[in-house]
């Protein structure tokens, strides 16, 4: 065997376990299970008002998961109420679990129609959150999915 091909079955084998690592990262991502922990106000103004969706994440696998960003679209009654982003990186042990804290920005125009409904109806509100959440690897960020549906009742 020559040197130039041994060169080219290390950097073959080097990328087939890359490829393998990045594949068990994202699954073991897509494995979590993802619930809403709860609904918080967090200040208001006359045009808006802003919100904490808390994000409960389990992870039920053997290894540890790194949860590096999420963007997700927030619907509360089905109605879409506010966007947003989550730089902070997140490390879930196995078997553990991690709440992350989403901050919505919602237009009262965009909340009164939901809340409204949600005050006829009792007190509790049907929140939706809609996301995809992201795995950086040495190739890249590798999207996986997800979507939250339950009914919260607001803390203050």
């Amino acid at each position: 065997m020559t040197r130039r091909s041994a060169q080219i079955l290390i950097c073959l084998a080097l990328l087939g376990s890359v490829s393998c690592a990045i594949r068990q990262a994202r699954e073991n991502l897509r494995n979590c299970e993802f619930d809403l922990e709860g609904l918080q106000l967090l200040g208001y103004s006359l045009s808006a008002v802003q919100l904490q969706v808390n994000v409960g994440i389990r992870n039920p696998n053997e290894s540890e998961v790194v949860l590096d960003r999420m963007d997700f679209k927030v619907f509360a009654e089905g109605d879409e109420i506010g966007t947003g982003q989550n730089e902070g990186r997140t490390e879930i042990a196995p078997g553990q679990r991690a709440v992350v804290p989403l901050r919505v920005n919602a237009t009262l125009g965009a909340l009164g129609t939901a809340l409204f409904r949600s005050l006829t109806a009792g007190g509790a509100i049907q929140l939706r959150v809609e996301g995809t959440a992201y795995i950086e690897t040495i190739l890249g960020e590798l999207p996986v999915p997800f979507t939250i549906e339950e009914e919260a009742l607001p803390k203050s």
